[in-house]
């Protein structure tokens, strides 16, 4: 049984200590974007791009701990107001974890017009939380952005980008269990192909982002991060 103790926050922040038995765990003061607009101070949009089940959920609660970075509590895809395109429904009907597989899903994630970017900003903004009110970065991180680095550097200001990979065999056996434990069986042929392909595909279009924009990014894979957290 978790108990709950919160003493009085200060404005644009929250402070909660939480009791697991005789363990207690005291987390930080946080500040909120819907108080304190970040675009105020951030003068740096930081990517993480990478595809699916590749470490990206490990990667932005990582970054999170960093005292200088606003974050956002899930993936930027699923923030509220996201005005982009969803997976699941309309044009990528049945595209959850395998949308590089089929053109015609890599078309309505890589249709320009698809995107409202500055409400997309605002949504994430408003969402996100720093434990320092004056945090320069914010960091964000959706699989299905790997297709549109090109529109990320285009549409906000000092952009940056950490392109993370993972063994592919790894992220497919990853993707299978999902979509069996979900029952949404095979699409295209057996589940293992299509997820194959789905891979394959991602690592195509992460070998040529990082072509044009190691100069803005810096790459790693999942496993050095790892096992080597402090080197990465």
């Amino acid at each position: 049984m978790i108990e709950r103790q919160s003493s009085v926050p200060l404005p644009g922040s929250t402070r909660t200590r939480y009791r697991y038995g005789q363990q207690e765990r005291s987390s930080k003061e946080f500040y909120y974007g819907a108080v304190r607009d970040p675009a105020r101070t951030v003068s740096t949009h930081l990517f993480g791009i990478t595809m699916n089940h590749a470490g990206s959920t490990f990667l932005r609660k990582a970054i999170a701990t960093c005292r200088s970075v606003w974050t956002l509590p899930c993936e930027g895809q699923f923030a509220l107001g996201y005005a982009g395109p969803k997976l699941g429904g309309g044009r990528l009907e049945g595209a959850s974890k395998i949308w590089a597989s089929r053109r015609c899903w890599r078309e309505a994630l890589t249709d320009k017009g698809a995107y409202d970017w500055p409400r997309i900003r605002a949504a994430w903004h408003f969402q996100a939380s720093a434990r320092d009110p004056q945090a320069p970065v914010f960091f964000t991180s959706s699989p299905p952005h790997l297709l549109i680095v090109n529109e990320l550097a285009r549409h906000f200001h000092d952009s940056r980008f950490l392109f993370l990979v993972r063994n592919p065999y790894a992220v497919c056996e990853g993707i299978c269990r999902f979509r069996e434990a979900r029952g949404l069986g095979p699409s295209d042929g057996s589940l293992p192909e299509v997820a194959a392909r789905h891979v394959v595909t991602c690592l195509q279009y992460q070998r040529r982002n990082i072509e044009a924009y190691h100069e803005r990014g810096v790459f790693f894979n999942y496993e050095t991060m790892c096992k080597e957290p402090v080197r990465v």
